[in-house]
């Protein structure tokens, strides 16, 4: 998880903050709770948000479904997730900045 203070400093350089949370399944069956957060220099309108949030939810929803828990906590520490997050993300809307806020394992 990313203490408030770093979000703070991350969020300073952009004019707006579009956050998500919800959960996904990975292909072992492990529910786990991701919570996105994208950066933007310009001031856009809502319907842009809404745009980032579902294209996140679906790029990230796939990924899960790909590759098991471990494979992918280890992929967000990394930071290939993000990296491949922000590339299709970015065919929304050119975002300043992504990042995977916290990743928690939510109980069956």
């Amino acid at each position: 998880e990313m203490l408030p203070p770093h979000v703070k400093r991350l969020a300073k350089r952009a004019r707006q903050r579009v956050e998500d949370s919800f959960l996904v399944t990975t292909k072992d069956g492990v529910h786990l709770r991701v919570k996105p957060m994208f950066f933007i220099r310009d001031k856009v309108q809502h319907g842009v948000h809404v745009a980032l949030r579902h294209a996140s939810r679906s790029f990230l929803d796939a990924f899960a479904k790909e590759t098991g828990c471990s494979e992918f906590l280890l992929k967000t520490l990394v930071g290939d997730a993000v990296k491949d997050l922000r590339n299709g993300v970015r065919k929304v809307y050119p975002v300043a900045g992504a990042e995977i806020r916290a990743v928690v394992l939510e109980k069956s």
